[in-house]
């Protein structure tokens, strides 16, 4: 696998264990300096914490399980009320009021859960599974929400003599919202539900219905042109699921987020549901045409997902758990299967560096973030030994300059942790030990442009200066620090063209170490 190629939109979870894979765990430390001293310690959480979320996350998954009795009990009074319907409007108190008392009590148990997840939310900083749990929950409860509407309507139409709709269309999966390229397949899939207002509402048309996607604005208009999407059209299942993988976006949005509407549609093409967008919990797209705009896009979707409904302020811990699921998914990890997650401490060095510890953020300081945070994020997506290099630890990434220099004010000259810098957005820096007349100290070599290339990776740079002899190895998801000699953990990435690999050459001067 050749380091230098950028990876291509569409290479998923086998292409990215494959390189996860390639590291080798039997590399022997050195010996004399097994590990670096801790800077920072994991936050641990609280007994309380763990029990809360335990708790929360278990009664909200009882309801939810309890919920589908629920819906067959609604299907089941529909049926009867309609088999009835002189006799039921003569004695409401039979059936009819007893069903609105439980739509009621059904949906203030709704509201109340998605309440307390929300308040879980913006209380307690997540780890990776428990945002990909929260938003699992928040999005079937919100199912159930729309559900109850549904089944409200269907009775109301039934006591006005109206013919039932029959039909509701669900959106039961969909992944984060992220950034889509035109003509490439969209990542993740999207599984559509189809619920009926009565068992046998899609027994004799089962066959001829099929469920289409397609592009709609933000202001809920389809998107022009003569073909949005391709591999948009699937059959509905006998489990009464349409489940899209594969589709394309055939035309680009023009940097504006969009929406996949979904509709479920007979042999004659009549619409019988479609599914409703709300943009608090449905995820969008920005289809673009190159990698370029990728940052700007991505940018775009966290501001919505963030500051919903033009909101100017929303809590840290809040933005800080939406923002570390974003950048998992921009760095083509999952949340259930994740090589790298963003640690304790290093969450604790951003809310410090680029929020000043505030317990809101706004929306410009959101804005100044990414401008730092994008490039950094692009990096990671599109250059696949970046990508490697940070899923095993041998690029620290989210520490101060300041925090190095305690990190390796103890260590043997030569000895190096690669890092983002802070001052210029999708750079790295190499701090490292030197000796200098004034003893050993840390200094900070601002990695340029000039330095790697599509025709020199970051290894191969390393590789060939001597005054980076021993790499500081971050444990990925415990923080755990260890040193190793630099060639044992970064060969397998150098490039096989010849290289002098730094050594002396006749007639030639070493580099001097740089100057500050």
């Amino acid at each position: 696998m050749d380091p230098d190629i950028v990876m291509e939109e569409g290479i998923w979870d086998a292409e990215l264990q494959e390189i996860y894979e390639t590291f080798d765990s039997d590399i022997t430390p050195l010996t004399d300096d097994k590990k670096l001293p801790t800077l920072f310690e994991e936050t641990n959480q609280t007994p309380s914490k763990e029990l809360f979320l335990q708790q929360l996350f278990s009664n909200v998954g009882t309801y939810i399980e309890s919920f589908s009795q629920c819906l067959k009990e609604y299907q089941a009074a529909i049926q009867v009320i309609q088999s009835n319907i002189d006799h039921h409007k003569s004695n409401t108190s039979e059936l009819i009021e007893p069903l609105q008392s439980k739509f009621l009590a059904d949906m203030e148990t709704t509201h109340t859960a998605i309440n307390e997840l929300m308040g879980a939310h913006k209380t307690y900083i997540f780890t990776p599974l428990d945002i990909h749990k929260t938003q699992e929950l928040m999005a079937t409860l919100t199912n159930q929400e729309i559900t109850i509407q549904f089944f409200q309507s269907e009775l109301s139409e039934l006591l006005r003599g109206n013919s039932l709709k029959g039909r509701l269309l669900l959106i039961k999966e969909q992944p984060a919202s992220h950034v889509v390229f035109k003509g490439k397949i969209i990542e993740d899939r999207y599984v559509i539900q189809l619920v009926t207002s009565l068992p046998d509402s899609l027994m004799q048309s089962q066959k001829d219905t099929k469920v289409v996607a397609s592009m709609y604005t933000e202001e809920n208009n389809p998107m022009k042109g003569k073909k949005t999407l391709s591999n948009n059209i699937v059959c509905v299942t006998s489990d009464k699921q349409a489940v899209f993988q594969g589709m394309k976006a055939e035309i680009s949005t023009r940097m504006s987020p969009v929406h996949l509407f979904f509709e479920l549609t007979n042999k004659a093409n009549v619409t019988l549901a479609c599914t409703r967008h709300d943009p608090r919990y449905n995820s969008c797209i920005v289809v673009i045409t190159n990698e370029s705009q990728w940052c700007e896009a991505q940018g775009k979707l966290i501001v919505q997902n963030c500051f919903i409904n033009n909101t100017e302020q929303v809590p840290w811990i809040r933005y800080a758990n939406d923002i570390h699921r974003h950048f998992l998914k921009t760095s083509r990890q999952d949340l259930t299967n994740f090589a790298r997650c963003i640690l304790p401490h290093e969450l604790e060095y951003l809310h410090h560096k680029y929020f000043d510890n505030s317990p809101l953020v706004s929306f410009h300081q959101s804005s100044t973030f990414w401008t730092w945070l994008g490039p950094v994020a692009c990096a990671l997506r599109f250059k696949r030994h970046i990508n490697t290099l940070w899923f095993h630890g041998l690029i620290y990434g989210l520490i101060s300059k300041r925090d190095c220099e305690i990190l390796l004010g103890q260590q043997r000259v030569g000895t190096f942790v690669i890092r983002f810098s802070e001052s210029y957005p999708g750079f790295f820096a190499v701090s490292y030990v030197t000796h200098t007349a004034q003893g050993d100290i840390v200094m900070h070599y601002l990695v340029d442009h000039t330095d790697i290339g599509s025709q020199k990776t970051l290894p191969d740079f390393l590789r060939t200066k001597e005054q980076f002899k021993y790499l500081a190895q971050l444990t990925p998801n415990t923080g755990g620090l260890i040193i190793y000699e630099k060639d044992a953990v970064l060969s397998q990435y150098y490039s096989k063209t010849k290289t002098l690999a730094g050594k002396p050459v006749a007639g030639y001067d070493p580099l001097n170490p740089p100057t500050f």
